[in-house]
This record gives structure tokens, C-alpha cells and sequence, in this order.
């Protein structure tokens, strides 16, 4: 029997299954690699027991899902398919709300137009929008990392952070998150604003713009940061663009370089109360 006592490998899964608000989520035996960060051992696709719902033995990967409240059915190994069940009403936390905010804020956006003016260059490519009255410079859209089937591409990094068995979660960070890349930003203090098809939902500031959307910040979540005592803002930015990156909507980063940031950080946060801000 394997030791309890030592972080599941399959925990990913768990936590992932944890994030759902759904009652069934059909899915493939490559989506749940894609979540796991490692093949399934070959029996999962040619032996259809391991995919029954046992929690006793050495089945780590059947008490992952199980402990998330979740069972397995219409496994098709011809067609690597299965579909998760709920086997239990979910009783709303803290963080689901959030990520049910979040979602609500993207479907909202793809809906509403922007409250900013913009100007644009000829080809109609937006270089600048004001936001309450302040000019912000268009940097890029925010690409996400895909997959062979144009998905953006989802990491669960928990498990690699050293601590992970006695140290819980942050409200952000069950995840999944994603990574990107932003070129074109100064090393230069201000505030930035991001937009999901044009409507504002975010502003924050920086004192090193192109730090905090890099592989440090934003741009790729780091283990630590998603356990208590972590930056759980990153966690929490990164998670929300994943969720407009999978409605296919248009997300895209504007900066206004300035020394001072905070004071316009907080004039526009109360003016405009960005949908993804707390501080609203």
C-alpha cells in the first residue's frame, strides 16, 4: 500500500475537479494528462478497472477524484473518453464565488462596450484608449501558450512547491493558470489596465512594468505563489485571463508610464470599478 501521508501525484486532478461548477465534465484521457503534467500509465488505456471508482488499496488516482467529490462513468477506451459525475451539491466557497465572478465579468464584457475613448492607427489597430479621462498606450494582446488543438494550454503547479503538504491554498490558488508572454514593456514604474473585447475589468500598478507581467509575475504563476504567504494576486490575474482566453475573447494590456502611480491607481479603481478589482 503506498504512504497517505505523501502529496498524491494525481492531486492536480483533484484540484482541478475542484475549480468545476458543473455537475459532469465530459473530457479526454489527453485533457487529464494536460492536467496532470504526465502520461497515464498504459493500463488506464487498456484496462478499464482503473477507472473504477475504488478508494481502498493503492488507487491514489480514484481517491483524487473521489476526495474532490467526484466518480467516473461512460469510460470509452476505444474512444479515450470518460466523463466525471459530482456526487454531491457543491457548497459555494469563498474562492468558487470569486471564479464565478470572474467568469460573470468576461461574459459581461463580450457583451457591453467599452466606457473608453479610443484613437487608432490607419488599419483601425487601437494605439491609445483613455480610461476616466487618462491616456493609456496600447502594448499587445495578451497570447496564451496553445496546444496542437489551438486551446490555450492549462498548468496545475502546485505540487512542485516543496511545502505543499503543510501549507494551504491561497483564495486564488487552485487554478488551473496559464502562461504568456507580453513584449514591448518598458522597465519603468506605472499603472496598467487590461481589457477583455475593449470593456476595462482590471487597472494595478508597477514599479517595474515589464517584472510584473514577466515569468516572476503575471505571466507564469510560480508554486509558492499559490499557497498562503504567496503573491495571490498573480494567481488570481492570471486565472481570470485564462477564463477570457477560453471564450475566445479579445484581451489586451495598456500601460501610462508614470513615478506615481498609486493615486491614478486609486482615482480610477473608484470611478470605473474594474469588474476583476476587489478594492471596488
Amino acid at each position: 500500500m503506498g504512504d497517505r501521508t505523501r502529496p498524491s501525484k494525481y492531486a492536480p486532478l483533484r484540484q482541478h475537479l475542484n475549480t468545476l461548477d458543473v455537475s459532469r465534465w465530459p473530457v479526454s484521457f489527453v485533457d487529464v494528462e494536460h492536467i496532470l503534467g504526465f502520461c497515464l500509465p498504459k493500463s488506464a488505456r487498456t484496462h478499464r478497472p482503473w477507472w473504477e471508482n475504488q478508494s481502498d488499496g493503492g488507487h491514489s488516482h480514484a481517491r483524487a477524484w473521489q476526495a474532490a467529490g467526484w466518480r467516473t462513468s461512460a469510460v470509452d477506451l476505444k474512444a479515450e473518453t470518460l466523463v466525471f459525475e459530482r456526487l454531491r451539491p457543491r457548497t459555494p466557497t469563498a474562492a468558487s464565488c470569486h471564479r464565478r465572478r470572474l467568469h460573470d465579468a468576461c461574459s459581461a464584457a463580450s457583451r457591453h462596450p467599452s466606457c473608453a475613448t479610443e484613437t487608432a492607427f490607419a488599419d483601425g489597430t487601437a494605439r491609445t484608449m483613455a480610461f476616466g479621462g487618462q491616456t493609456f498606450k496600447h502594448i499587445a494582446p495578451i497570447a496564451l501558450e496553445a496546444g496542437p488543438d489551438g486551446k490555450p494550454m492549462e498548468y496545475m503547479p502546485q505540487r512542485r512547491y516543496s511545502e505543499a503538504k503543510s501549507t494551504p491554498l491561497n483564495n486564488h490558488g487552485e487554478g488551473p493558470f496559464c502562461r504568456f508572454a507580453v513584449p514591448g514593456l518598458p522597465a519603468a514604474p506605472g499603472i496598467y489596465a487590461i481589457t477583455i473585447a475593449r470593456a476595462l475589468v482590471y487597472v494595478g500598478i508597477g514599479t517595474n512594468l515589464r517584472q510584473r507581467w514577466g515569468p516572476r509575475g503575471y505571466a507564469r504563476i510560480q508554486p509558492r505563489n499559490c499557497f498562503k504567504g504567496g503573491q495571490s494576486t498573480n494567481c488570481k490575474v492570471n486565472h481570470a485571463i485564462l477564463l477570457a482566453a477560453r471564450a475566445r475573447l479579445a484581451i489586451d494590456l495598456w500601460i501610462h508610464r508614470t513615478s506615481n502611480p498609486r493615486p491614478l491607481e486609486v482615482r480610477l479603481i473608484r470611478k470605473l470599478a474594474p469588474s476583476w478589482n476587489d478594492q471596488r
